[in-house]
């Protein structure tokens, strides 16, 4: 169920990507780059142990996409394309799939 707060949210993520890309844009000029890769990060794992540290993102994968359980996963922005969002979803025994959350956001990526 989309609340009034997702709703806004949703309406005001257009400007937010706009302001991201645009930032983008420039240090990849600035650096004479084509694109950037940015990847959420991955599991740590505890010692001798098959258990994991609680999953941090990295800050700046999230300022694109609201994905807090994807380890793995990596986004590919091009100027001027839409955005690719890769996402790692192992199929394994031990491990469940994390579904997407929600949202407009969705519609300025290809995923993958």
């Amino acid at each position: 169920m989309r609340t009034t707060a997702n709703k806004n949210l949703d309406a005001l993520y257009p400007d937010h990507l706009r302001t991201i890309r645009q930032r983008y844009d420039e240090a990849l000029a600035a650096q004479d780059l084509d694109a950037v890769v940015i990847g959420a990060g991955v599991e740590i794992y505890r010692f001798l142990d098959d258990l994991t540290h609680p999953f941090r993102p990295n800050p700046h994968f999230l300022q694109w996409v609201p994905l807090l359980n994807h380890p793995g996963s990596a986004l590919i922005y091009q100027p001027g394309q839409q955005p690719e969002l890769l996402l790692h979803e192992p199929e394994t025994y031990w491990h469940t799939t994390q579904e997407l959350p929600g949202g407009a956001w969705q519609d300025f990526f290809k995923v993958t």
